[in-house]
């Protein structure tokens, strides 16, 4: 109709007319575009929201699975420790723990607390990473997608050169002959350990003290594994308007 109005005014030539119709043409179109762009950009913010509330299950998730984590390895390396001081003289055997004799026997292992946060691993893999407006936010997911590399390359690196010292030194670290039902139980192992037979062997003594260095380096690493996350987790926190 507008069309064929407007070649009918245009056939008259009443410029005014042909004027008011082009205006309300463009105006049209111009309105027309802004509902688009509005409806679009609404479209993009509940996306965003619906990867937030995602993202933040996740960082929920792995927060406590890091902590746990770090707790087992702070646990163990806190044994080593408190076992190399017994043999540097600065604690007495009967300081010495149950405790202390797992962490001996676990020397070797490592605790395994990644969390990858499948929601921030989808939008990088996607290409999706610019529909989180918050340029804090995609910094501090790209940081922890840094550091988990780092802690994949470290946990490689140190578990070649970890030593199991319950294979080694049977006479100092007694398993319990039981221990394939128990962990078929879910029960923990428990260790006998005989100290004072390894405070001549200095053999025993330096492969303690590198497994005792190769938990600490990964120890760090959690520990920044898991400052990333909290860090991500404060961000996501104000940009949903959460608090706990």
């Amino acid at each position: 109709m507008i069309l064929r109005r407007f070649m009918r005014n245009v056939t008259k030539q009443n410029w005014l007319a042909v004027g008011l119709d082009l205006i309300v043409v463009i105006v049209g179109i111009f309105l027309g575009l802004q509902v688009q762009s509005w409806y679009d950009g609404r479209e993009a913010k509940l996306q965003e929201y619906k990867y937030l509330e995602n993202l933040h299950q996740d960082i929920e998730a792995g927060v406590n699975l890091i902590s746990d984590g770090l707790t087992e390895q702070l646990a163990i390396q806190d044994g080593i420790i408190n076992i190399l001081d017994y043999y540097a003289g600065d604690k007495g055997l009967d300081e010495l723990t149950n405790a202390d004799c797992s962490a001996l026997a676990l020397s070797h292992k490592q605790a395994n607390p990644i969390s990858n946060l499948p929601v921030a691993q989808e939008l990088i893999s996607s290409g999706n990473f610019q529909i989180i407006s918050d340029e804090r936010i995609r910094r501090a997911m790209s940081d922890y997608v840094s550091i988990l590399d780092l802690l994949s390359d470290r946990r490689e690196s140190t578990q070649l050169f970890m030593v199991d010292m319950t294979s080694l030194y049977p006479e100092i670290i007694d398993v319990d002959l039981k221990i394939a039902r128990k962990r078929l139980e879910n029960i923990p192992p428990s260790h006998q350990c005989h100290f004072e037979a390894g405070a001549h062997n200095t053999l025993f003594k330096n492969q303690l003290a590198m497994n005792s260095t190769r938990q600490w380096q990964l120890t760090r690493t959690i520990e920044e594994q898991l400052a990333s996350l909290e860090k991500l987790h404060h961000l996501v926190d104000e940009k949903l308007r959460m608090s706990h």
